[in-house]
């Protein structure tokens, strides 16, 4: 079986408190987010869901955009439909039948925003960083 990886990145763009928008996600991966200092100086908040993990920044006090920004990677063999019925809820809204590209990925960036969308996130920009890639 090929190994499958992916990753995802949304930012926050207001300046909603680090620990509101950790309780907040908590609720919508159903997992918990818990505070750590591995990201040097910058305050951050990490959970994981089986073999998923998920990090959750702030920009530092003095940094002028006041961003968080939400970073989601896993890797699997299962295939995709078999992977996305092991995790929460909003991955199954994100993986949706679609084409993959010309360099090999299944790009779900505005399928991840929308789903943010639905859930009261008006703050939320896709990086259009989410792919589901298929190592040769």
């Amino acid at each position: 079986m090929k190994e499958k990886a992916f990753i995802m990145e949304i930012v926050f763009r207001s300046d909603r408190p680090l620990k509101e928008l950790s309780a907040q996600c908590s609720q919508i991966f159903e997992t918990q987010f818990v505070e750590t200092d591995q990201f040097d100086e910058v305050p951050g908040h990490v959970a994981q869901i089986g073999e998923v993990e998920l990090e959750l920044m702030k920009a530092p006090d003095e940094h002028p955009t006041r961003e968080s920004t939400l970073s989601i990677r896993a890797r699997t063999e299962l295939e995709i439909e078999d992977y996305v019925a092991t995790l929460p809820a909003i991955f199954r809204e994100i993986f949706v039948s679609k084409p993959v590209n010309s360099r090999g990925f299944i790009e779900c960036s505005e399928e991840l925003q929308n789903a943010f969308l639905a859930r009261g996130f008006s703050d939320c920009i896709s990086c259009l960083l989410f792919d589901l890639k298929y190592d040769e």
